[in-house]
């Protein structure tokens, strides 16, 4: 070994040491379950919010002729972000498919030379995988809590100072990934 390459040159190999990294190398095939999984899970999710968005548009129509709108709105209103949440739940499972598949079998021809497809689908590392998941998690975060918020009993002023806390909270947590993202660039 010199000080320019210091790993030694394949041939000088021990006995064994060949077949055993060829094995362990095969062995991130493994990862296959994993994004096989994900996209399974994915396809799941997108059929359910797809029932989910059949239903909403009936129970819209609904809405057009019935005398006393404001329970049905608060209804309406919750099935699209409950709707919206499960979106962003397949594209979490599809982005943990992407990269699972990228970072541990090969790359993505496609989506690497393809005009069409977005810097969001292409993963260089596991804390690029990790961020891409993080931030999608608080934005499912984000959204449930608007959910709740829908369903919050605002009797007292008490309780809308403490509500706008609460969203003042939730616009910083949106706002810190974005800015360490930043940083680190």
């Amino acid at each position: 070994m010199d000080a320019q390459n210091p790993h030694p040159p394949a041939d000088s190999a021990g006995p064994g040491e060949g077949p055993a990294e060829r094995a362990l190398w095969a062995a991130r095939l493994l990862m296959l379950v994993g994004v096989a999984g994900s996209v399974f899970m994915a396809v799941i999710v997108l059929w359910m919010s797809s029932v989910d968005l059949v239903l909403l548009a009936g129970d819209s129509i609904a809405y057009a002729s019935a005398s006393d709108r404001t329970e049905l709105r608060g209804d309406l209103i919750g099935g699209i972000v409950k709707t919206i949440d499960a979106f962003l739940l397949a594209a979490i499972l599809l982005l943990v498919a992407f990269g699972l598949y990228e970072l541990f079998v090969s790359r993505l021809d496609p989506a690497r030379n393809g005009a069409s497809s977005p810097r969001v689908l292409l993963v260089l590392s596991i804390d690029d995988l990790k961020d891409r998941i993080a931030k999608l998690v608080v934005l499912i975060l984000v959204i449930e809590f608007f959910q709740k918020s829908l369903d919050a009993d605002l009797s007292q002023a008490e309780d809308l100072l403490k509500l706008a806390g609460a969203i003042s909270l939730v616009a910083v947590a949106l706002t810190v990934p974005s800015l360490v993202g930043k940083r680190a660039r």
